[in-house]
């Protein structure tokens, strides 16, 4: 398996990542056995996107009001 750097990863989604979630991203992409761009396509295939801004909501897209969440 070859490795896969940031750029590389953001050149082949089309979606810019900060450097903590590459690392998840990178953790992912290690334990697999595809070759990068097949991960790629995998990843963009299956939500990886979506769930990028899920989690770049704050409080990971539950909203508040009030003290309550809804």
């Amino acid at each position: 398996m070859l490795i896969m750097m940031q750029k590389e990863f953001e050149e082949l989604t089309g979606v810019i990542v900060s450097n903590s979630e590459y690392a998840s991203i990178e953790r992912e992409y290690m334990s697999c056995e595809d070759e990068k761009r097949i991960f790629c396509k995998k990843w963009v295939k299956n939500g990886g996107a979506a769930m990028l801004a899920k989690n770049r909501l704050p409080g990971n897209g539950k909203m508040k009001r009030q003290g309550r969440n809804y």
